[in-house]
């Protein structure tokens, strides 16, 4: 209830205990559940929330997306140079006609309004190597009653892989073996109260070593791999 105006007409208000006890009744007729944890029923309750579903009246985002890629040919290989990076200006939304509006970039499960990516790739017929430096920018816990500031996060991620067919002859054509360590150096996310950070993504494990061996049907074009992986928490 910091700023009911963004909220508009999703909020409402009783003048006393009669009006909140007719609107439950009215909504209990219609077919809602009402759970009573605290055991006073609409005792001393002067405002409610329409809290279902819906889409937001309007939103308007805007930013800017760049993307920099830069490839060397080099006598021992190939070198590859990437920057991929994304700025949100802001999140423009009202929530509800005639409702205020309210920019949520970098707020709590809102895009942040910075990230980027640099990373450097240098292959050639036997090894590939990879690093990369990943940023997420700082943010606002907007779910407490004090907003408090979520720190930016940047961590390290390494690859390898290594075509021993290229070291060893054509018999061992398809296999590979490959090492990869995304956050190399531990660093833990930001702290944040009210649930999982948007800093965290889909990889838990930080170190993964994976051997393999491909198998090519020329027929359908399908490529078959069969390996394994061990992950180091």
């Amino acid at each position: 209830m910091r700023n009911p105006a963004v909220y508009g007409s999703l909020i409402g208000t009783f003048a006393n205990d009669g009006e909140a006890q007719a609107f439950l009744d009215a909504r209990i007729a219609d077919g809602f559940i009402f759970d009573d944890w605290s055991g006073v029923g609409s005792t001393g309750v002067r405002y409610y929330y329409d809290g279902r579903q819906r889409n937001a009246a309007s939103l308007n985002q805007s930013g800017v997306d760049l993307t920099i890629t830069q490839s060397f040919e080099l006598d021992r290989g190939d070198l590859t140079l990437r920057f991929n990076a994304s700025y949100i200006d802001e999140i423009d939304t009202m929530l509800v006609e005639g409702a205020q509006s309210l920019d949520y970039v970098s707020t709590y499960g809102y895009p942040v309004d910075l990230r980027w990516r640099a990373d450097a790739t240098w292959t050639n017929e036997a090894i590939t190597l990879n690093a990369g430096l990943n940023f997420v920018d700082e943010y606002d816990d907007t779910t407490l009653l004090t907003p408090e500031t979520i720190k930016s996060w940047t961590t390290v991620d390494l690859n390898a892989r290594i075509r021993l067919g290229a070291l060893l002859g054509d018999v061992y054509d398809r296999v590979q073996f490959g090492l990869s360590a995304q956050n190399l150096f531990d660093e833990d996310p930001p702290f944040v109260v009210a649930a999982i950070p948007r800093h965290l993504d889909a990889l838990w494990r930080p170190t993964c070593a994976c051997a393999g061996k491909g198998r090519a049907n020329d027929k359908d074009g399908v490529v078959v791999r069969v390996g394994a992986c061990l992950g180091v928490r």
